[in-house]
Formats: C-alpha cells, sequence, structure tokens
C-alpha cells in the first residue's frame, strides 16, 4: 500500500515530463511512444534497486475518443541479476482539446501475480539463508547456526533453469569464539518466486580447528614444569596419602594420552602420563591439566589434577638395612618420644618382612615380621619375640608398627597412633 502511495506521488510528477514528450497532435500514442512513456515511468519508483526493463510488448488497447480514453495493456519484461519478472501493465491516456493525447496513468498487476524466471542457480547466499537456524554436530556438540558463518564455497552445481532446479555441493566454514569448523553440505532447491530448499544434508562432517589467533600455545616441556609445581598426591584420602614432591629428572616416557575440546573450544583438557622415579618406588602416573578461554583475558589454567597415581615398582634393597629415629615407648601408658634402631634384616619378593626393634635407653629388643603392601607402600609389622625382654613385662606391651614408606622424605612414618607406636626412621646411611 505505501509503495502504492509512493509510486501514485511520483506518478503525478512524472506526468509533467511525459507531457513534454507528448507533443501537439491529437492521434493516439503509438506503440514506440507507449514504450517511452512506460520506461520513464517505471524507471521511477516501480522497479527495484538493480532492476531494468528487458521489453514492453503491447499486447491490446480499447480507444474511445467520445470519452477521450485511451486503454492500452502491455506486457512488460524486467529483471535483476538474479530474476525475470514478467508484469501486466495497463496504460491510460486521456484526449484534451489543447495538448492532444496525454499520459494520464499506469497501472502494474500485484507482486503475487507476477510470473518469475530464475536467470542463474543458486548463489552462497542462498545456502546461508538455508543453513541459518540450523543445528549441526562438531566435536560432539550441537553448533546453532545464527550469524556465525565465516564462508560458503560451492564446489559442484547442477542447475536447471528450465525446469527451475538446482542441486549444489558446498564446503561451509561455520565460526565459534575460538574454533573454525569446515564440512560439506549438499542440498536441491525448486525455485518458486525464489529458491527454496528442498532437501539437505552433511555429506562430509564438519571438523574444527583453533581458529590462528586462539590457538593454546603449549609444549611438552611446559606440562613438565607445571607438574613439577604441583605435587602428586598418592592415595589421596587416605590413611596412606603422601604428597609427592617431583622434579623433572625424576619424570620419564611424559606422553600428552588425549586432547579434549569441548563447550565450543573454550575448554581445552589435556590428559597426560609419565613414569615418576622416586627413591624406593616408582609411580604410574596419569595427571589432567585443564585450560579455558576467557575473552577479556584469552587461556587460563585450571586445577590440575592426578586421577591415577599407582605403584610401579617398590626397590626393596632401599629397605634393607639400619634405620634411626624417634619412636614412642613400648609402654602405651608413657608416649615420650625416645632413639630407636631397626634393622630391617629380610625382604622377600612378594613383600615379607622381618626387622629388629632396638631401645638403647631401656636395653631391650625383639623382632618384628610383617610386610610392605606394594599397591600403597604401607608397612605392617607385629611383635614375633623378644631378643631382650623389659625387666618390667607385666606394664610393657608387645610394639606394633603401622606406617608407610615416605619417597618424598626417605623415611618411614606411622600413620595410626591408636594401637600402635608412634614414631619417624630414617636410613642410616642416607
Amino acid at each position: 500500500m505505501k509503495r502504492k502511495i509512493r509510486q501514485i506521488i511520483l506518478l503525478s510528477i512524472l506526468i509533467v515530463c511525459v507531457l513534454g514528450l507528448a507533443g501537439c497532435g491529437k492521434k493516439v500514442a503509438d506503440e514506440e511512444k507507449i514504450k517511452q512513456d512506460l520506461d520513464v515511468v517505471l524507471n521511477n519508483g516501480y522497479l527495484s534497486e538493480g532492476e531494468k526493463i528487458d521489453s514492453i510488448v503491447v499486447e491490446k488497447r480499447q480507444t474511445e475518443k467520445k470519452q477521450k480514453i485511451d486503454v492500452v495493456w502491455c506486457k512488460i519484461i524486467t529483471s535483476d541479476e538474479t530474476v525475470s519478472y514478467e508484469k501486466e501493465a495497463v496504460v491510460t491516456y486521456g484526449l484534451y482539446d489543447k495538448d492532444g493525447w496525454i499520459f494520464d496513468d499506469v497501472s502494474v498487476n500485484d507482486e503475487d501475480e507476477w510470473i518469475l524466471t530464475p536467470l542463474q542457480g543458486v548463489s552462497e547466499d542462498d545456502v546461508a539463508e538455508v543453513l541459518q537456524g540450523q543445528t549441526v554436530m562438531i566435536d560432539g556438540e550441537s553448533w546453532y547456526i545464527e550469524n556465525n558463518i565465516d564462508k560458503i564455497n560451492i564446489i559442484t552445481q547442477d542447475t536447471s533453469l528450465e525446469q527451475k532446479q538446482d542441486k549444489i555441493t558446498a564446503d561451509v566454514s561455520i565460526l565459534s569464539d575460538v574454533l573454525i569448523a569446515h564440512g560439506e553440505v549438499q542440498m536441491t532447491f525448486k525455485f518458486d518466486k525464489k529458491w527454496d530448499v528442498e532437501s539437505y544434508e552433511i555429506t562430509t562432517p564438519f571438523e574444527s580447528a583453533y581458529q590462528p589467533d586462539k590457538q593454546l600455545i603449549i609444549s611438552e616441556q611446559d606440562f613438565i614444569s607445571i607438574i613439577t609445581e604441583n605435587p602428586v598426591l598418592f592415595m589421596e584420602n587416605t590413611e596412606e596419602q603422601q604428597k609427592i614432591n617431583v622434579s623433572e629428572a625424576e619424570i620419564i616416557n611424559f606422553v600428552i594420552d588425549d586432547n579434549l575440546v569441548s563447550d565450543m573450544g573454550l575448554a581445552n583438557t589435556y590428559n597426560c602420563s609419565f613414569d615418576l622415579n622416586k627413591k624406593g618406588a616408582s609411580f604410574e602416573v596419569e595427571v589432567v591439566i585443564p585450560y579455558r578461554y576467557y575473552m577479556e583475558s584469552g587461556w587460563e589454567r585450571g586445577e590440575i589434577s592426578y586421577p591415577i597415581v599407582s605403584v610401579k615398582a617398590v626397590d626393596f634393597s632401599i629397605l634393607e638395612g639400619a634405620w634411626e629415629g624417634q619412636m614412642s615407648e613400648l609402654d602405651v601408658s608413657n608416649y615420650t618420644m625416645q632413639m630407636a634402631e631397626w634393622e630391617v634384616s629380610e625382604i622377600e619378593d612378594d613383600g615379607k618382612m622381618t626387622m629388629t626393634i632396638n631401645i638403647p635407653k631401656e636395653n631391650r629388643s625383639c623382632i618384628m615380621v610383617g610386610y610392605i603392601d606394594c599397591n600403597n607402600l604401607g608397612i605392617s609389622l607385629d611383635f614375633s619375640e623378644w631378643i631382650k625382654k623389659p625387666a618390667r613385662s607385666a606394664s610393657i606391651y608387645k610394639p606394633k608398627i603401622q606406617g608407610i614408606l615416605d619417597v618424598d622424605n626417605g623415611t618411614i612414618k606411622c600413620i595410626d597412633q591408636t594401637y600402635t607406636n608412634t614414631f619417624e626412621m630414617t636410613k642410616k646411611d642416607d
């Protein structure tokens, strides 16, 4: 309606221009004059931007000289770069005593009555319009396409303008905040006023990579440095828990096992593994090092974790020999710490061990037997027999050792003071 009003206003202005072309004769406008008049009028308000007149054909006319009116029916073909439009126009002339036959009015049929014919096949813009609002799976996540198409390149195209059909295969690039994903789609179109998609499928799954300026640049050496700053927790949340500091020299066979990208690239998690060689034991360690991208600050590292820390091997030779340190008295009624001497005399392949405890101040000693648990480095020893029996035997409880091999400090220390002796022992030759 607004367009019609605008056209009427423009028409009133243009009639003045047409009057100059009308001449002074009393003859009705010939076909050439009609085309000239329509060309002037249509090019000033009736055509869209980029649309031009290709042809004007007079189909019929009805002249009523007594009523001083001449009506001409025309078929007009216009086009832009992509579509040809066939329209119907009714041109009206009026007969004036002084000026003769003068252009009065033109009426073009409604847009939904035009016959449209494509002049070219589907464009990248048509493909983009189809993709808007679609959801595609990338890296196991749903990406919603909304004004984040980076580029579309039509690879193959089979266009039939006569049948108004088109089939294309296109390479599509989609952006997230940090990723760019590439995939191929295939679409078939049918033209009805415009190119409408009939079918759509992803023929090559989308695969993503980080945008060049959003990449997380980190090396294996960087990971190793991070690990040395974050002690390994062995047997976490148990009595046998140990915090093990790590040096670069103690890390071997470091491998980046997996790199998990999620949240459309904003989360980047590295799963790594390595062997940790400590004095007394070696470990197999898995470490998780997470990163997250923030638009304001870029990549930031989160808290690392060690989901798996398991003993690979125990060096029994470290345990064998003399140990010294502080140990509570064997009398449980008196927990005063005093000097103690241990001698680990035998360790079998399965971890069974035998040792003697000597308390010089009390001049008593005994034999202890038990084992070291190669899974958690726990040491459990029970009284076997006295070597030098205490004089006050009635008040002396038989000792019980419950501790761990602390690989970080090279000590054996107690873990349960409720029913066992308290102690911390260090190898003498250390």
